[in-house]
């Protein structure tokens, strides 16, 4: 396996290190016979915010700067309890287990790429994103009581749908974090504490919804097939436009239903 950083010779030798540690931890819980490079890019290079990401069929893991910018040190010894590089190891951890369900569910991560087909690409989406973040989560390496109480706090007024604007008023966004958020949040009193706290009464009655469908969708695991995601469908459809019809301005002109 290729791991480097062009831009910066440190951060190459960095992420050698990062990968090494990462694996000598998790190796036995991940199969990645597929895995060919990890590459480190300046965040600077890249349009939109993201700390990694799983590219070309799964043979690939880029990981961004956006962290490993924040670090004081790139001596692991004196890092293990700083929160920037836990969150890097969980990252690497995260993409290495999209890398290992690749090869089991090719699919449904073939539907999430594919923007042609609108329904099975979000649910699919969603799946595979709260999949591999419960993997990450389960491992306690990283306190998500923050994110969690932001999820909670925001008014998600989400009328609209746009896969390029990360604001509360886009659903697509909304699902993007609902899927960490409900993946971050497996104890159901932990879940049902957040969802007390939540000012949108419409949300609180997608995440009752959504985990009840998530509990019917891991009781079929393990699968492959997109049309075993069509409750899941139904549901994001269903509520969008619950959110349209309660949050779109009059001004806006309605047009028809999601998909």
């Amino acid at each position: 396996m290729r791991v480097f950083c062009k831009y910066n010779i440190e951060l190459d030798i960095f992420l050698k290190n990062v990968v090494e540690y990462t694996l000598d931890i998790y190796s036995k819980k991940l199969t990645l016979d597929a895995l060919q490079e990890i590459e480190l890019v300046d965040i600077k290079e890249i349009s939109y915010n993201t700390d990694g990401r799983t590219c070309d069929e799964g043979k690939k893991i880029l990981v961004t700067s956006r962290l490993y910018d924040k670090l004081p040190t790139y001596r692991i010894e004196e890092l293990k309890d700083n929160v920037d590089f836990i969150m890097i190891v969980s990252t690497m951890f995260h993409e290495m287990g999209h890398v290992m369900d690749l090869t089991s569910m090719p699919n449904l991560y073939a539907a999430a790429e594919n923007m042609n087909d609108g329904k099975a690409m979000v649910t699919s989406v969603f799946w595979l994103e709260y999949l591999a973040e419960k993997r990450s989560s389960l491992e306690g390496l990283v306190n998500h009581s923050d994110y969690c109480d932001d999820f909670a706090s925001r008014k998600w007024k989400s009328y609209k749908f746009d896969m390029e604007n990360a604001s509360e008023s886009n659903f697509y966004f909304l699902n993007k974090a609902l899927s960490y958020f409900m993946a971050r949040t497996i104890e159901i009193s932990e879940r049902n504490r957040y969802v007390d706290k939540m000012i949108n009464p419409l949300l609180k009655n997608y995440v009752i919804d959504i985990g009840k469908e998530i509990i019917n969708l891991e009781s079929q695991m393990p699968f492959d097939d997109i049309l075993i995601l069509d409750g899941l469908y139904d549901i994001m459809n269903t509520y969008y436009n619950k959110f349209k019809g309660k949050f779109m301005p009059k001004s806006s002109k309605r047009i028809g239903l999601w998909f």
